[in-house]
């Protein structure tokens, strides 16, 4: 090949973009014309997707759970909103107004009103966490502190302002720009908080909602296809491809019309026959499916439950301040200034007769650091530590209690009890001491599991399990016994020595681990300083420390150690709701005991697990609620059994410490909670004389004298100092074996917690005292305004038409036809350049207004004004009124013919848009 022909081929290399595969060069614009116009619906048509797809991606998060809003107001809030987005991108001025009003009220009201909004995001997040089973008693109380006139109106503040959001990313997304990603990126969050945890959301707005992903994803294809990487205004010819683009966005518009009516019936139709194939085949799925679905979901769901509650609990922080509810927050110390109650109910318990306090323990911790409580897990070493295959470590109290029982062959059966979750956190099981956890009645995922070696995680939140009631509990006809001081529970030494010789390899193992696990005690100066001074002080002897024989503590060396710590802290410490915040830096334990000497059950708890380290004590940290006899009313069901209602004021902390005989027990150190509850009101406490129906039965009460001391806070605190005591009634009946109501446990959810509906759900949806009627106020007000500046408008501008062409000034009026005319062929979508009394205009419009179906006469009449018009513009003669008159003649004949040209959408807006009619 010669030099000449290699540089031709590079020369043509060079220009292939514009060359044809038959040579030919391109090299200039090209103009396409139709014979019958595309006519432009795909703006409409594409704030239609914009609006649906909105309605759909809202209606589909409120269907997950109740949350109280009025779903025809959020349904109508959408559509206004969805609107007003939209119109700012209109030609017309007063479109524009009209939106930026309406959005500039909202954000207006939303400004004002933030407050009420935040109390409406508590609402939702409340039942969000509750559906999810992880509550927050905290965000719990603070919902409950919302007047319930004020519920429904607060939840759909919050619910219109994520609408807004939701619809300005939809318009944008649809309307404004054709973009999946961001139009998934606004939708799709909402579909994830329900689908995270399983949830089967609303099926029609997910297909709804499905259907317009698929829509805007083809659309987006075809427009890329269309600009070639941002190309507007080219006809380009792909040499390789052979690929033709369109030459102008009209053009595009108008297939993009055609387009998307074929795209929205091609997903109904694939989605109605996927619905019928289902149907058809059924919808059963092989069993070896499902239950890889289910242990999937429980994978996840332990894996992330670390991770969730850490996050649950930085947002509390971050929401609340400086206030915290109840104390109890898994062990975080010193972050907040004040705990306060709300009357909240947080659990529901069905229980028998009892007569001492009843510790329901929740959260346990034994490793103290960075002012924390920490769970410790032994891992995989906790099954070395149970007996059986369905055995829990945390059934250890209870084994104990059933092996002395059988060892003494006694008639002592366990009791039962049921707990539903309600205001507390529900990332554990409540149970009193001695408690069989794996004795739940639920099954399969709903029973609870054991997370950890300390607490119980909560599955269900309704749940019945066994336990001793110590009430009734005989061992060969002597008592457990009771120390009046301390709370410790004693039994007698030949039974200790029996019970230990019989204790299995597991039993001993796991003893080892307290004993291994639960002495490590904080380096302080302020604890060292404390132990200095209950040796001198309240034990009388140095370095004091428990004492063990054969590996069984010794009851003294226990008493005169909690005991002398108990007068410790009832001589030289204060409880106060509000001790105050710990200052950074400082350490909880140390600060709390050398300067800040106050503090409420959370603080006392955490230095008394401390102190009894320092002994030689085992011990850790609990958080839960007592229930004192005192709270009991006397009151019983059809099977004997007290109904309690556990409020948010008994959340409480104490002391376990860990006994070869009974394992963990609980330890008070708080002042004040030895026998009764200083946050209980006294109108609610209704003591009764309780009534036991067993073989031999032990009652022990307590007698109880009530002071009150001066706090540091606004108002006197009412504090309660007990002295214990015990009494000893025994009796012989029939043993019976009682019931609790509800046995049958359901594990759904509590009415008015499931899935949600409305618009597009499968509920009504909707508060009850019809306090978004105010909301809907507002918005019918705004909409009776806007349909008044509509007809006020329309009045004037059709007024000041009718003036103009009109006018005494007969070449004023003939202008005025003319221009008018121009208006209604705009309609149509005739128009041409600025210079519209130039002959060659005029021939291009009577063109365009016989193929969009104007008669010849129409055609003909614009003519006659469009001449007279240039005429009048840049002639000397006045029009006469002959003229004038066939001027309006014509403009009435474009008008008429306009008017059935248009649709009926389009007539509508020449009306209340153009003024026009």
């Amino acid at each position: 090949m010669n030099k000449k022909n290699k540089k031709s081929k590079r020369s043509r290399k060079q220009e292939r973009d514009y060359i044809y595969i038959d040579g030919m060069k391109i090299d200039g614009d090209i103009l396409l014309h139709v014979d019958k116009p595309m006519r432009d619906s795909s703006g409409l048509l594409q704030i239609m997707i914009a609006m649906i797809s909105s309605l759909s991606t809202v209606f589909l998060g409120l269907s997950y759970f109740n949350t109280g809003a009025n779903y025809g107001l959020t349904a109508l809030s959408i559509v206004i909103l969805v609107l007003s987005f939209a119109s700012i991108k209109s030609e017309e001025g007063f479109i524009r107004f009209i939106g930026i009003a309406i959005i500039s009220i909202h954000l207006l009201t939303f400004a004002l009103m933030y407050q009420r909004i935040a109390k409406g995001f508590m609402v939702v997040y409340s039942n969000y966490l509750i559906k999810a089973n992880k509550p927050n008693s905290v965000i719990s109380g603070l919902v409950s502190e919302i007047p319930p006139s004020e519920l429904e109106t607060d939840t759909n503040l919050f619910i219109i302002l994520v609408s807004m959001l939701i619809c300005f990313g939809m318009v944008f997304s649809c309307f404004y720009k054709i973009n999946l990603p961001a139009m998934v990126l606004y939708s799709f969050p909402v579909f994830e908080i329900g689908a995270y945890w399983g949830w089967k959301p609303s099926t029609l707005c997910f297909l709804i909602l499905l259907v317009c992903w698929t829509t805007i994803f083809a659309l987006q294809l075809v427009n890329y296809s269309a600009n070639k990487a941002g190309i507007k205004n080219t006809f380009a010819i792909h040499p390789r491809k052979k690929t033709f683009y369109f030459t102008s966005d009209k053009f595009k518009r108008g297939f993009f019309t055609k387009y998307i009516y074929s795209i929205l019936i091609i997903c109904i139709c694939i989605i109605l026959l996927l619905y019928f194939a289902v149907t058809a085949i059924g919808k059963d799925r092989p069993d070896k499916l499902l239950d890889a679905r289910r242990d999937l979901s429980n994978y996840i769901e332990d894996m992330s439950y670390r991770s969730l509650t850490n996050t649950l609990s930085d947002l509390n922080d971050s929401l609340l301040g400086n206030t915290n509810i109840g104390g109890t927050n898994g062990g975080r110390l010193g972050n907040v200034d004040k705990i306060s109650y709300n009357g909240t109910t947080a659990l529901e318990v069905v229980i028998e007769d009892f007569g001492y306090p009843m510790y329901f323990k929740g959260y346990v911790a034994g490793d103290y650091k960075n002012n924390s409580w920490e769970v410790i897990d032994p891992d995989d070493s906790l099954d070395d530590f149970v007996d059986g295959k369905d055995d829990y470590i945390q059934d250890i109290g209870f084994n104990k209690m059933e092996k002395a029982s059988i060892f003494e062959g006694v008639n002592y059966p366990p009791s039962e009890f049921s707990v539903k979750v309600k205001g507390a956190s529900k990332k554990y099981a409540y149970a009193p001491y001695f408690t069989s956890y794996s004795s739940d009645e639920n099954s399969g995922d709903d029973r609870c599991k054991p997370t950890a070696e300390g607490f119980v995680s909560l599955r269900s939140r309704k749940y019945l399990m066994n336990f001793y009631n110590l009430t009734k509990a005989p061992i060969a006809g002597e008592e457990i016994g009771y120390d009046l001081n301390t709370g410790l529970l004693i039994l007698s030494d030949r039974s200790r020595y029996s019970l230990t010789a019989t204790e299995t390899v597991p039993e001993f193992e796991y003893y080892q681990y307290v004993i291994d696990t639960y002495l490590d005690v904080t380096e302080s100066d302020g604890l060292d300083e404390a132990v200095s001074d209950i040796d001198k002080n309240y034990i009388g002897i140095d370095n004091y420390s428990a004492e063990y024989d054969y590996g069984l503590a010794d009851y003294s060396s226990y008493i005169r150690i909690i005991s002398g710590i108990d007068k410790y802290f009832d001589d030289n410490f204060e409880y106060t709701l509000s001790p105050g915040k710990t200052p950074s830096g400082r350490d909880f334990i140390d600060y709390f005991i050398s300067e800040q000497k106050k503090g409420y059950c959370t603080y006392f708890a955490t230095a008394g697990v401390m102190l009894l380290r320092h002994y030689g004590i085992p011990a850790r940290y609990v958080e839960g609620y007592i229930i004192h006899p005192n709270m009991l009313t006397g009151e019983h069901n059809e099977n004997g059994m007290n109904e309690i209602k556990v409020l948010d004021r008994s959340a409480h902390a104490w002391v376990e410490i860990y006994t070869r005989e009974f394992g963990w027990i609980p330890i008070e150190f708080t002042p004040g909670y030895d026998n009764d509850n200083p946050n209980i009101d006294e109108d609610e406490l209704k003591p009764k004389s309780i009534e036991t129906s067993t073989s031999t039965t032990t009652t022990t009460t307590a007698l109880t004298t009530t002071t009150t001391k001066s706090t540091d806070d606004s108002s006197n605190e009412q504090t309660t100092t007990t002295k214990k005591s015990s009494e000893t009634e025994t009796s012989t009946t029939t043993t019976t074996k009682k019931s609790v109501e509800g046995k049958n446990i359901e594990t759904g959810d509590d009415p008015g917690t499931g899935n949600g509906g409305g618009f597009f759900g499968s509920g009504s949806g909707g508060g009850s005292d019809g306090s978004g009627l105010s909301i809907a106020i507002v918005y019918i007000v705004l909409i009776i305004l806007l349909i008044g500046v509509i007809i006020g408008r329309r009045a004037y501008n059709l007024k000041k038409l009718s003036a103009s062409i009109n006018n005494s000034n007969t070449e004023k009026a003939v202008k005025s036809c003319y221009n008018a005319s121009l208006k209604y062929l705009k309609l149509m979508g005739i128009k041409e350049g600025d210079n519209q009394s130039d002959y060659a205009e005029l021939k291009k419009i009577t063109e365009k207004m016989k193929k969009s179906g104007y008669s010849e006469e129409s055609s003909e009449s614009f003519e006659f004004l469009s001449e007279n018009a240039i005429s009048a513009y840049f002639g000397n003669d006045t029009p006469d009124a002959e003229v004038l008159s066939r001027c309006r003649l014509a403009l009435s004949s474009i008008k008429k013919e306009t008017s059935k040209l248009l649709n009926p959408i389009e007539k509508l807006g020449a009306a209340i848009i153009a003024n026009l009619y």
